[in-house]
């Protein structure tokens, strides 16, 4: 008798609204962007996500297995696809998610206090920076910041720094780096020590940050923008557009867009494929609230120069598929933002002086590119509600932040529509304006 064939799944693009809200039956769908990903919805709505995977045992025997790792509505699609791509990594470098939940209920747990700063640290990044409900939002660059700036010590006994070793770290670090990194070295050290003095973890007696003030001072905020006017344009801004031009991938395109969208640098470099809808109508960015600042949700219209941005972007890969927009190796977004701003700089200064672009005198940051196209767009019009929802802010007062559930997706796109046109504008005018000038010479 001919064995059975077995039923292929059919694959869908998953979203947020691919849930039956009255099921009759047990339904099943499978994600067709990132593989081993489904999701099952039982007769009464109720859905739960899971990886799909194959692990090889003792003898060579393979063994399909299922991980459930979250709920809707708890959890989004965009960000189940995310976790899926985690554990297709995961899985791929040996591990076994469902075994591990298993091992986790059946053997006992065995602590020991941390003796040192490193293994005090690796409790405090399990417990803290990397909790998946409750973690940092960049993990990877709060764990760099503590081998950079507190490596020194590491070795040493976790009870045994004291005020005056704090003390002489932050002065060193506002000496060599200066009183901004000397704060945020102060915060992260504060808030570490405080971890662990509580009296949950109680591995030190005090907090040796307690009685320290801030040794760069209170901080004013930044005021540059790049933008100038709508009547005379903004030659620093096209200088720089220009210059990522040239620059080319990875890091000309993502400055591109954070002119163009104004979103964050950290949320523009860890751009997913998952998240983007590039193709057919009402093109959008859809950033899970576990990649932005203020917890909270993005759904950012594309226009369509973004749109060709993005689709101009070779997708990289480390396995079966891409997932960052942004990466040299496929497996992890781009970072080195230091040494990419100084190349950009260094093409902006050559640029103009073959006379391409204008020279930029005053110092800027990568930042100062989201205070400017918000400059930009308030001088074109662009009413301050839209503007917040556009930066992804929290709109002060109650109606605003608590009421008011309007998502502004068609006053987000004409903003980003008019700004986009302002731009083009400008690069016109400037290349006319490079032929006006060689023509005369």
């Amino acid at each position: 008798m001919a064995g059975r064939k077995r039923k292929k799944n059919k694959r869908i693009e998953f979203d947020d609204e691919m849930f039956d809200s009255n099921p009759r039956k047990r339904k099943e769908y499978f994600d067709k962007e990132v593989h081993g990903l489904g999701a099952r919805q039982g007769i009464e709505g109720q859905a739960a996500y899971f990886y799909s995977y194959l692990v090889v045992q003792n003898g060579g025997k393979r063994v399909h297995r299922r991980h459930t790792f979250g709920k809707f509505p708890e959890m989004k699609t965009a960000v189940a696809r995310l976790e899926a791509a985690r554990l297709k990594v995961y899985v791929r470098t040996g591990g076994d998610p469902h075994q591990d939940k298993i091992n986790a209920k059946t053997k006992p747990v065995v602590e020991r206090a941390p003796q040192t700063v490193s293994e005090a640290l690796e409790l405090y990044f399990a417990d803290v920076v990397f909790d998946k409900d409750e973690g940092h939002k960049n993990p990877d660059a709060t764990r760099k910041f503590y081998q950079r700036y507190y490596n020194g010590w590491y070795e040493r006994p976790i009870a045994e720094i004291s005020e005056a070793d704090a003390n002489a770290l932050l002065t060193r670090i506002k000496v060599d780096r200066g009183r901004v990194t000397a704060n945020r070295a102060f915060t992260r050290g504060r808030v570490f020590f405080k971890w662990a003095a509580h009296r949950k973890q109680r591995y030190i007696e005090q907090n040796p940050f307690a009685q320290i003030e801030k040794p760069g001072g209170r901080e004013k905020p930044r005021e540059r923008s790049l933008f100038d006017d709508v009547v005379d344009g903004s030659p620093e801004l096209i200088s720089v557009w220009k210059a990522a031009e040239q620059t080319g991938y990875p890091y000309g395109p993502m400055v591109q867009l954070m002119i163009l969208l104004g979103q964050r640098r950290s949320e523009i470099a860890g751009m997913r494929w998952a998240e983007l809808k590039i193709n057919g109508e009402s093109p959008r960015w859809r950033i899970p609230k576990e990649r932005t600042k203020t917890d909270r949700e993005q759904l950012l219209p594309l226009p369509p120069l973004a749109v060709e941005i993005i689709k101009n972007c070779p997708k990289i890969s480390d396995g079966d598929s891409a997932e960052f927009v942004f990466s040299i190796d496929g497996a992890k977004p781009i970072s080195g933002y230091a040494t990419a701003k100084t190349k950009l700089d260094k093409m902006i200064t050559g640029l103009a002086e073959q006379g391409v672009v204008e020279p930029i005198a005053e110092h800027w940051t990568f930042h100062d590119l989201r205070r400017s196209q918000t400059s930009g767009m308030a001088a074109l019009g662009v009413q301050p509600v839209v503007l917040d929802k556009i930066q992804n802010r929290v709109t002060p007062g109650i109606t605003m932040r608590v009421y008011n559930r309007h998502p502004y997706t068609k006053e987000k796109a004409e903003a980003l529509a008019l700004w986009e046109a302002h731009l083009l504008a400008q690069l016109e005018s400037k290349i006319a304006s490079l032929a006006d000038r060689r023509a005369a010479s």
